[in-house]
């Protein structure tokens, strides 16, 4: 707590991260294009709903199943704002499919995870 000319400023500082009050950052999509990547953004917050900052990740950990060897790794990417952004380059076998991106913080799986996917078709070139 800081108080000069009469002015009382205070400074909040976040509790640790609350993985069940982690929040998804807009709507993640429910279908992507064969081939294309698939992003979900996520905010991690602590029980009080303040926003950790960047670079105070916990261990983020996700994946795609149903598991095809053509459908690249699933990244974590800290965004230095708060947020990190998950992503996948979706290659399906067969080219269409549902499958399901399931995202854990500090081993507790997130509100709305997993995430059901639709992969379409690509148009014909």
């Amino acid at each position: 707590m800081i108080i000069s000319n009469g002015q009382l400023t205070t400074t909040v500082v976040p509790n640790a991260i609350d993985p069940s009050n982690t929040a998804v950052v807009g709507s993640p999509p429910d279908t992507v294009v064969a081939g294309g990547v698939y992003e979900v953004t996520i905010r991690l917050l602590d029980q009080y709903s303040n926003v950790i900052g960047a670079g105070q990740s916990s261990v983020i950990d996700a994946s795609i199943a149903p598991i095809y060897a053509q459908n690249g790794p699933v990244s974590v990417d800290d965004n230095g704002d708060g947020t990190y952004s998950i992503s996948s380059n979706i290659k399906t076998v067969p080219p269409t499919g549902a499958f399901a991106l399931t995202i854990d913080v500090d081993d507790d799986e997130i509100p709305s995870s997993p995430f059901s996917v639709t992969a379409l078709a690509a148009a014909p070139k």
